[in-house]
């Protein structure tokens, strides 16, 4: 004969201190752990095409944003780093508008000008001041994709859906904005964001998934301006008052010349900087190239310089190569030369009459921090 059932009586008649059941409940779900950004391609011009998506490529500094639903919130730049600590002003208002959610954001921190714009100068410098300070300009997170809500990971649902869905988490908190992208009518959005000084559009095929840290052709950057992002391989001169830098970029998997910039980053960053250089200095160079003349400090890579210029000259190097902003957050493996993609086969000519389609920024400034 089968045993018979173990009965409800029988079974609350266990002593107290009888052995545990060998059951144990699921670990809590945690936020995702080294979860990347997807990196943009370059793209030679502005198009329209259907089946795409285009918006602002905001001027700051890329993140995720991780928050526990809880009132923790993790802030991680794209070299993996937690960065929370520098943005203390972003904490509280992010989370109450998040509204207790778990979610990953993809996004920009940006210090805004009075028009509403990037000032990824300002930003720069914001980073380097001591947090005590009582001059560093208010921040806000610019949310451009949902990754991850209430531990479910969105990253194979096409951009619409996540979109979406970002949109519905959107609240009045002027520390946390997320602006509309549009369809099929990139070549308008690039006018109307040149027109007001903004230095680049993103294009996005609508269908596409998110492929962390891979640079995806579903995510083209076309530039409004001569920009690129370029590794600092040596300080000339001076530590402590600096006359320049090398600068160089990856072709190939090996880092070539791009140049030689002037020191014309504002003084506040000076302090700081000696501190990144002593951290970074090195015996070598990490390029192949004659020694310049006079004082020189090597670095490794982990220094990067935001450059304005004037185009490339026939060696590939930048001409007239302005810094506009030093960098930490940047991961230098994607400070790449390479020459911008076309247009997708699918682009279509620009129709007739295109409306400006960016009437105003929609980006509200913040108070600055208390």
């Amino acid at each position: 004969m089968g045993e018979a059932p173990i009965s409800a009586a029988r079974v609350r008649r266990r002593s107290p201190g009888g052995p545990p059941l060998p059951l144990s409940l699921p670990p809590a779900q945690t936020l995702p752990q080294g979860l990347r950004p997807e990196i943009a391609v370059p793209c030679s011009a502005a198009f329209d095409a259907p089946g795409w998506r285009f918006s602002i490529d905001w001027d700051g500094m890329r993140c995720l944003l991780l928050s526990d639903g809880a009132g923790g919130l993790r802030i991680q730049d794209e070299r993996m780093r937690d960065v929370t600590a520098l943005f203390p002003d972003l904490v509280e208002p992010c989370a109450a508008a998040l509204a207790g959610r778990r979610v990953v954001l993809d996004g920009v921190i940006a210090v805004l000008d009075r028009e509403g714009r990037p000032d990824l100068p300002t930003l720069a410098v914001r980073v380097c001041l001591p947090l005590r300070t009582g001059r560093r300009a208010a921040a806000v997170f610019i949310a451009t994709d949902l990754l991850h809500l209430e531990g479910t990971a969105l990253l194979s649902r096409p951009l619409t859906f996540r979109r979406q869905t970002l949109s519905q988490l959107a609240g009045a908190e002027t520390r946390l904005q997320v602006p509309d992208d549009i369809a099929e009518e990139g070549t308008a959005l690039a006018e109307a964001a040149e027109e007001r000084g903004l230095v680049a559009i993103v294009a996005r095929r609508a269908d596409a998934p998110y492929r962390p840290g891979v640079a995806s052709t579903d995510r083209l950057r076309v530039s409004l301006e001569e920009r690129v992002d370029v590794v600092a391989t040596a300080v000339l001169g001076p530590v402590a008052q600096p006359a320049g830098m090398l600068i160089a970029e990856y072709l190939e998997g090996r880092l070539v010349p791009a140049g030689r910039i002037e020191a014309a980053w504002p003084a506040e960053q000076q302090e700081w900087l000696r501190g990144i250089v002593a951290g970074l200095r090195c015996s070598e160079s990490a390029i192949d190239a004659p020694p310049p003349a006079g004082p020189v400090t090597w670095l490794r890579p982990g220094l990067t310089v935001t450059i304005r210029h004037g185009g490339r000259a026939a060696d590939g190097t930048l001409r007239f190569p302005v810094a506009v902003a030093l960098r930490e957050d940047r991961d230098p493996a994607w400070c790449i030369r390479r020459d911008p993609l076309p247009p997708p086969g699918e682009s279509r000519p620009p129709r007739g009459f295109r409306p400006t389609v960016l009437q105003s920024l929609p980006l509200e400034v913040p108070p600055p921090p208390s």
